[in-house]
């Protein structure tokens, strides 16, 4: 088909044509949109506007092509992808109050999540022995394996098989805990 037949065609309605320059045209809008922070979903949205546009311009407007009525088409749909990026850009989709809410119910949920965690760890921690809780605690607070050794009377070796031992332990107590399943479910 040329330009001259495209236009007549979607000028007077033609489904045949209409369809034909819509199965030729949109592997190329959406391979801009695609490229361009949109999906499918937003390249055939741009599709069916420009198409509509096209057939305005050419119905009601008495436009006139020179040139290529794909490539005049092709800079409608830039046109179009570009303004609704600017737009959604400008005019974020949700509401001010439904972000307030949203963001205020996060924020109480991470901080009971937050505080139970601690509740758990002092509680599974609380469960250690005497000696593997001085180890995590000089550990926690930035020891280096050589240092908790000479506090403890430990040489380095037994302190790092120690720890590992320590931290494996708090760690099964941590899981075994009713308190963890039901953080695991967040």
């Amino acid at each position: 088909m040329n330009t001259n037949q495209i236009v007549i065609g979607i000028t007077n309605g033609d489904k045949y044509i209409l369809n034909e320059f819509y199965q030729n045209q949109i592997k190329y809008v959406k391979n801009y949109v695609l490229n361009n922070q949109g999906n499918t979903e937003d390249a055939e949205d741009i599709m069916q506007e420009s198409i509509m546009e096209l057939y305005k311009k050419l119905r009601f407007d008495n436009f006139k092509i020179k040139g290529s009525i794909v490539s005049y088409f092709f800079g409608i749909c830039k046109n179009q992808w570009l303004t609704k990026l600017k737009n959604k850009k400008r005019f974020p989709t949700r509401e001010i109050n439904e972000t307030y809410h949203e963001g205020a119910n996060d924020t109480l949920r991470n901080f009971l999540e937050n505080e139970e965690q601690k509740y758990l760890y002092k509680r599974s921690f609380q469960k250690l022995s005497d000696e593997n809780q001085k180890i995590l605690t000089l550990y926690f607070e930035g020891k280096s394996m050589q240092e908790i050794a000479v506090t403890l009377g430990f040489n380095e070796v037994n302190i790092r098989k120690k720890k590992f031992r320590a931290k494996k332990k708090l760690i099964e107590i941590i899981q075994q805990d009713p308190i963890y399943q039901e953080l695991a479910c967040f």
